[in-house]
């Protein structure tokens, strides 16, 4: 599935993190992203867009991932 991933889309709920929508097509960084943050973001909605022109979403408790 990685293979097939060509960028993933993250969009955090509050503005304590900025900025607020960001994408990565850096596959080499695993499609990691860097925001400066007052507070966790409670709720990430991550949308991962495949080389087929399909996507996903997901949405994630960002407190908990970084606990």
């Amino acid at each position: 599935m990685k293979r097939r991933l060509v960028a993933v889309a993250y969009d955090f709920n509050t503005p304590a993190v900025m900025p607020q929508s960001q994408v990565s097509s850096e596959q080499q960084t695993d499609f990691h992203v860097s925001a400066g943050a007052l507070a966790c973001a409670d709720k990430v909605t991550v949308t991962l867009k495949f080389n087929d022109g399909r996507s996903q979403q997901v949405a994630a408790d960002g407190c908990k991932l970084l606990g």
